[in-house]
Parts: C-alpha cells; structure tokens; sequence
C-alpha cells in the first residue's frame, strides 16, 4: 500500500518535471536501491534485521494475490473493453474512460509523455489529482497497449485492489486475517444501497468505484490512514504516526472529494476519543450545535441570506436532480409528494437529511445497532467514532460546497460517498467479528468453514448475474454506457497508433464547439496514443484566460483551413503550426491529394507526404 502511494506519487512529478513517468520511476529505483542498501548497513543491525523478517509469514503472500485474483475476476468484462470496442465498435464502460486512457498517455506515454497536454498539445496540464494514474502511466512505458485498454484493464481493477487491501488490513488489524478477508469479499461482492430499497443507481458504490478510477485508490489509502492510526494509539509506535501523516497528506493528490470528506472526519474523531480532550467535549457539541441553530434561522428569517446561501451552494437543484432525475428508482412518487405539498424549506431538509439513507441502505441501521449489540470492553477501542463524524461531515459538504467551473452542482457533494459506505460496512464487520471472536472459543474454525463458502457463493452470483454491479440503473446513465463508436474512427486511429512518432501532432476537421466530454478528437487520443493540435474546446476555456485565448485561436485556425480546390496554402499552414497527421471526414475531405488513410467516411493524411508529393515542397 505504502510502495503504491510512494510509487504513484514518484510517477505524478513527471508532470512537473516535462519527462514521461517511466524516466522518473527509473531513477527513483536506482535512488531507492541504493538507499535500501546503505540504510541496511547503517542503521540496522543483523539481529534487528532478522527480527523484522522473522515477523513474516507466506500467508502475508499469499493472501494478496488471492484477493489480486478475486479482483480480477470481478472487473474481467471491464478489462475486456478494448477489444469488445474493436469487434462491436461500442464502450462497454462509462464514456469518461477516453478521458482516463489520455491522461495515462499524455503522463507515460513514450509518445506524449512530457509534452504537454495531449488535448491541446504544448500547453501545461492543468491542476487536477492526477496521482491515481501513476502506477498506470509507469506501465504505459513498458506495453504496447493502447491507452484505453490500459485504464480499462489495469488503472480501475489496479485501484480496486488497493481498496481490497485497505479493508483487509483494517479487518485483520482489529480482529484477525479471516475477518480481514471477510472484509475485502463484502466490498466487492456484498450488493450496494442501490440495488434494494430506494434503489437510487446514483448512489451505486460500485458504479461510482468503476466510473471513478481514483475513488478505489484513495478510499485505499484512507483506510491505511486509519489502520496506522490505529498502530500508533495502540501499540505507542511513533513511526506509525509519522506514516499515518503522510498517507493523509497524500489523499488528495489521489482524490480532492475523498479527502474533503475525511479530513474533518478524521481531525474530530481523533479529538474527542482523545482523553486530553475530555473536559472539552460537552463545550465543543454545544458550539458546534449552537452555530447549527443559529445558521438555519438566519436562513428561516432573512430571505436575502437563504438566496445567497442556495445561489452559492446550489443545494435545492442538487436535491432535486438526485431525487427526482434519477428514474427509476424505489420511491420517485414519495419525492414527488413531497416536493408538492410540502413547504420548501422543510422539503430541503428531508431531502437532505435522506442522502445519507440513500448512500449507505440498511448500513446506515446496521452499524448502530452491531456497535451497541456487539460492544466489547476486552480490546482496544479506537476511530470507533469515525462513521458519526463522516456523515456530519457528508451532509455538511452538501451544504457548503459550490459547483465546479464545468457547472456540475454535484461533484464536490456526491463524489465521495463511497467513503462514507466503506467504512459503515467495514466498521460494522468488525464489531460482528470481535463480538464473536470473544466469544466463541471456535471462531476461527467457524470463520475458516464460513469464509469458503462465501467466496464460492460470491462468485456464483456474479456468474449468476447477467450484468456487471457497475452498469448504471438510471436512465439517463445510458447515454454514457455502453456507446456507439464510429468505425471508421478507430480505423483511423489504429492506424496513425501503428506510424505515429515521438513528435507528431493529429487535427481532426470537422471541429466540435461544443463538445466537452468524449469528442472525436479525445477518442482518437485514447487509442492512437498521439497529441491532438485541439480537443474538448469547451472544456479547455474553463483553465484560464490564456488557455481559452490559445483554444480560441487553435479553433479560428481549423475552422479556417480550405482544403478543396487542391490548396496547397492550408496544408503548409497545419504543418507551420506542428501538425503532422490530418483526419477528415466527409465534408472536409480535400480533393487531389493522396491519402494514406481511406475509409467509407474518413480520411488520414500524412501531411509530409502531401506537402512532398503535391506541392512541391513544405
């Protein structure tokens, strides 16, 4: 978990440095390889040594490699993506994997890697938490594979693996090994909120795992978090609240929403399990309760304040779009009284005070309930707070976050919940698992014959199911699931993908204004592996002026070029500006010029070749 972290984050400064991932890995390598050795001599003494290793077992080998192997099992019909794509010309995955599969190229890529964005080449990355792509983009040097087979493949079931481990941990940290593969089977196999219920697909914790690549990583390294924490207030190690600090500290370069979420979670926890803070606890709740009450009045009372409020947070359209544009789910018509006779303001707060539900299903009963039933005295006690302070925190994100620039009210609200569904499902194993380990001389026997069976059971079920547990419920998500791709398109691209060099720039006509998610110009990126001249224009204006200048005039010089009448002029123009590689489709099919490329609606033209064979000269 730790080498991950480390590993990922090595990869990520080859953003800052302009060099592609795999050169920084080598050298972090040869870097580490040297320190191990001179840190062996140095500081620590054979018989120290031997202590270490001795604490090791096969098991601790093993162990991971069966859960690598449950985890490929489950995402085996994602990794298939890629060549499903080439037979069927559809993404059996959420569209924004084009997207995934360019920023693992534009960081790895022997190709793009340290030139820039891929989306509007020579121009800086902007600022995003890129880290969860790291481990991808080191391999994207080392396989010929393109981009979107590895974020299908690898990047998403590699991050799934890092949450498995993370519940394995904690699991065997607090009761034992079994239990902590209990653990990593339920998050995997055990159906989520959305499947029962209210059955609010937006709320799938294993949509959004699958959907959202980073989420696996960094709920990983939040439970490593709490599983250090756990070390250092147990066992009084030092070195673990150290570690414990930086994993913090690393989150959000894995991703922003999880760590906004955990933070404060994490900070109060800590504070009033903390006995230094006893005397202070009572004065701390009726603060926090006191600016609670104070805050809604305002509200109630001055109609100007509750305007500014919900202009800023956009609460009121974020309730209505998860409860009401989420069809079908288990209780659209009860939203929809409510959202009718009701008063508003009491219908924001039902509405709010129901996310949580949606969320976490029976979890949200279950945890309380076990961690009364089950309480036990005889082990250590520690972060057993953590599921309260998450949903204050969950439902305080909701009021206080604002929309993105892209205009999305949900991301910062919605993202994390996957968090808050971890650690009520893993919280509650535990209590189960220490209630009966204390007493039940033949808990481990009884686990032992259990665990078996449920492993073969899960699988079963998942061979049983005739969809995979991220495949979106909601209508609306099938526009984004499942997608048509053109043929000729990803002719193309396979084609330029197999000439392509170090330096070579794609432009695609006709240009798309408007579009900001999955354009031509981002899939033809995601499988060709090669810098595109414009992509995602829409996008590209919301980081910064000067960037949306250089859209601007990159789109003014595209939708300038003439390409009939055999002129010569344009193809000197794209090649003045750094294009190499031409892709057209019908309407801006030039006329008398030799294509190296052609198919029923696009053409490739390898714009050397043009200029030297047509026009005399570049």
């Amino acid at each position: 978990m730790l080498g991950t972290v480390t590993v990922s984050l090595v990869a990520t400064s080859a953003l800052l440095i302009g060099t592609q991932a795999l050169v920084i890995f080598e050298i972090y390598s040869v870097i580490a390889v040297i320190l191990f050795f001179f840190i062996n001599k140095s500081f620590i003494n054979e018989g120290r040594f031997n202590e270490i290793a001795a604490k090791g077992a096969i098991v601790d080998l093993c162990i991971p490699a069966l859960l690598f192997a449950l985890v490929a099992f489950w995402s085996a019909d994602l990794a298939r993506t890629l060549p499903i794509l080439k037979t069927t010309y559809n993404l059996n995955a959420w569209t924004d994997y084009y997207i995934h599969a360019t920023e693992i190229s534009q960081l790895g890529s022997v190709f793009s890697g340290g030139r820039g964005s891929i989306l509007l080449v020579g121009e800086s990355i902007p600022f995003y938490h890129y880290a969860f792509l790291g481990v991808s983009s080191i391999l994207a040097g080392f396989v010929e594979i393109p981009p979107l087979g590895l974020a299908t493949a690898f990047l998403t079931p590699y991050g799934i693996f890092i949450l498995v481990c993370g519940a394995y941990i904690w699991g065997t940290l607090l009761v034992s090994r079994t239990t902590g593969i209990l653990c990593a089977l339920l998050v995997l196999f055990l159906p989520d909120a959305s499947t029962y219920g209210f059955r609010n697909g937006f709320f799938s914790f294993h949509w959004l795992l699958v959907t959202s690549p980073g989420t696996g990583y960094a709920v990983g390294i939040v439970l490593t978090t709490c599983s250090l924490l756990y070390i250092s207030h147990v066992d009084k190690e030092r070195s673990a609240s150290f570690l414990a600090i930086a994993t913090l500290i690393t989150v959000p370069f894995f991703r922003i929403h999880v760590f906004f979420l955990f933070l404060p979670s994490i900070m109060a926890t800590i504070i009033f399990e903390n006995e230094s803070f006893k005397d202070y606890r009572h004065g701390i709740i009726f603060t926090v309760i006191g600016l609670t009450t104070i805050s809604m009045l305002i509200l109630l009372l001055i109609p100007s304040a509750q305007q500014s409020w919900l202009d800023y947070s956009h609460v009121g359209d974020f309730l209505r779009f998860i409860h009401l544009d989420q069809d079908p789910t288990g209780y659209f018509d009860i939203a929809k009284w409510i959202t009718t006779h009701i008063s508003p303001f009491l219908a924001m707060v039902l509405g709010i005070v129901f996310v949580p539900v949606l969320a976490l299903g029976a979890l949200i009963l279950v945890y309380p309930v076990v961690s009364v039933v089950c309480n036990t005295r005889s082990v250590p006690s520690y972060l057993h707070g953590l599921p309260l302070f998450l949903i204050i925190s969950f439902i305080a994100m909701i009021l206080i976050t604002p929309s993105i620039p892209s205009g999305d009210v949900t991301d910062l609200k919605h993202r994390s919940f996957p968090l808050l569904y971890v650690v009520f499902l893993l919280w509650s194993i535990v209590s189960i698992g220490r209630f009966f380990l204390e007493r039940l001389k033949s808990y481990d026997a009884f686990l032992n014959l259990v665990l078996p069976a449920l492993m073969v059971g899960a699988v079963g079920i998942s061979f049983i199911s005739t969809t995979p547990p991220w495949f979106p419920i909601f209508a609306w998500g099938r526009t984004f699931y499942g997608s048509s791709v053109e043929k000729d398109l990803v002719s193309a691209a396979l084609f330029v993908r197999a000439r392509r060099g170090p330096t070579d720039v794609v432009a695609l006509l006709p240009t798309e204004p408007k579009s900001a998610l999955s354009d031509r110009g981002t899939i033809f990126a995601s499988l060709a592996d090669t810098p595109i001249f414009l992509a995602r224009y829409p996008i590209q204006q919301l980081h910064g002026k000067r960037r949306a200048l250089i859209a601007d005039e990159r789109m003014k010089l595209l939708n300038g070029i003439d390409l009939n009448n055999h002129n010569c002029g344009s193809f000197r123009m794209l090649a003045r500006h750094g294009i190499t590689w031409l892709v057209t489709y019908d309407i801006f099919k030039p006329v008398g010029f030799p294509e190296s490329f052609k198919s029923k609606h696009v053409s490739v033209y390898d714009i050397a070749n043009v200029l030297n064979s047509s026009c005399g000269s570049r």
